[in-house]
């Protein structure tokens, strides 16, 4: 088993879906050239990722460093 970071595992996902999807970029082409279909998140996910951020809080503290917790 080889060691890999969540960030590289998750490009490949990304790249995956891209490909089968068929929204993939040509590496070859003029990047000012590229026609991108106007994709957007759904409201949903949008607003579950912001109320997320808005519960979730990280403090210093001088004992054990960061410390981080989700409020309600």
């Amino acid at each position: 088993m080889t060691n890999s970071s969540t960030l590289i595992f998750l490009i490949h996902q990304v790249q995956s879906a891209l490909f089968e999807t068929g929204i993939h970029k040509n590496r070859l082409s003029d990047p000012a050239e590229e026609q991108w279909p106007d994709v957007s998140p759904p409201e949903r996910s949008v607003r579950a990722v912001l109320d997320f951020a808005s519960a979730y809080e990280v403090a210093d503290t001088t004992s054990v460093g960061k410390v981080e917790w989700l409020l309600n």
